[in-house]
This record gives structure tokens, sequence and C-alpha cells, in this order.
């Protein structure tokens, strides 16, 4: 009944999105693929509903701000989430809202935090979603990782997919950072076992390890 909850179960996963992004990032191997860095120590802040939708870019905005004051020594944050509003460029500007996120990815860019997110599913080729949109957050976009012939998902169809061949629902623009393998990903299930999703969210956790792993080199 309150606006915000935190300690233990405020961030229950009650769809299966996060658990899967977050077992891309730390699984360890008992049940599904192995993730890429299963000694990580996750920070699981829940923005997202049981539809897999967020109530507004406040909440947002908020997550974000709670992770600077609570854990000024995270090294990644991964947003694999966002908005039905695209964006052809960098977008820190566009809205009070936009300017609301850049304003609280900065604040952890500034602890030495890079900040992920996923471009998109709409299968636009140029515009992406905020906070992706957002000038100093690596946007990432999503490739097939896979080898077959005609494939429909999230309301498009490819008539040939390949492993590294973007995909045809990802969302990219001019100012779009990276691809990485989103469809499909097999990691740990919200319910025990494995789940497989598909989409930029999937794509978008692989380039937080990567700077996760980075920053912990140098």
């Amino acid at each position: 009944g309150s606006s915000s909850q935190s300690g233990a179960g405020a961030a229950e996963d009650d769809q299966g999105h996060g658990t899967n992004v977050a077992g891309i990032i730390g699984g360890d191997g008992t049940v599904a693929p192995r993730g890429a860095l299963p000694a990580a120590s996750l920070v699981a802040v829940k923005v997202i509903d049981r539809n897999n939708r967020f109530n507004s870019t406040s909440d947002v905005v908020a997550a974000l701000d709670w992770l600077a004051n609570q854990h000024p020594d995270i090294d990644a944050v991964n947003l694999s989430l966002g908005t039905d509003a695209l964006f052809a460029g960098d977008c820190d500007n566009s809205a009070a809202w936009t300017q609301a996120l850049a304003v609280a990815v900065a604040n952890l860019n500034a602890l030495g935090a890079v900040v992920t997110a996923s471009s998109g599913n709409q299968g636009n080729l140029t515009g992406m979603s905020a906070p992706a949109c957002i000038r100093n957050v690596v946007s990432s976009a999503a490739t097939w990782d896979f080898s077959a012939g005609a494939t429909t998902f999230l309301g498009c169809t490819e008539s040939a997919t390949a492993p590294r061949q973007p995909t045809c629902f990802s969302n990219r623009s001019i100012t779009t950072d990276l691809f990485g393998a989103g469809a499909f990903v097999r990691a740990p299930g919200f319910n025990g076992g494995t789940s497989s999703f598909g989409g930029t969210s999937q794509a978008a956790p692989m380039a937080a390890l990567a700077s996760a792993f980075m920053r912990r080199r140098a």
C-alpha cells in the first residue's frame, strides 16, 4: 500500500523478465547456462510490474537515485526497460523527464558506474527508447543468436536469422552504442528451472557485465 518498499522481498520478481536478465549476468550455472560474472554481487531494484511495464519515468529516476545513495560503490547499472516514446538522437534535453533521467545517470557516472539500457523492441530503425537515448547511457540493440529460416517474433518477421545479425524488432539510431545477443537467451527462471527470453532487454546486460569486468580489471 505504500509508494515504495525496501528490504527483504521488496524486489521479488513476479513476471520472470528480471530473473532472466539477472541470470545473464550472475547465474551460477546450476539450472541454466552460467552467467558471465557468477561471482558478481547483484542489487535488485524493482520498477517493472507483473505486466513487464513501469508506471512512470519518475520511478526509474527514484531507483537510480536510490542506487547512487545506497550503493555508491556500484560498478554497473543495467536498465532492461524503455519508454514507448522514441528519440532519433541524444534525448537528454528533449523533455523535463529526460532531463531528470540524464541527471540521475550523470550522478551514477560520477561515482564510476557505467549505465546500460535496452534500445527497445518496436523495430524502429531511426529511434530508441529512453533511457537508452541518454547520451551517457550505453545503449544496446539486439542480434539473433541462432541460424534459422523465416522467424516471427515481437511483431516482425525475419526471412532468415544468423548469429550476430541485427534483429528486425530491435530499435536503433545513429547513437546506438552496442549490439549484443538478444534472441534467444536461456537463463534461470523466477519460479525455478530455466527461462528463455528474447529482446533488447537480453542484450543490455551483456554490455553491463562487460563494463563491470573491465572496471575490475583496470
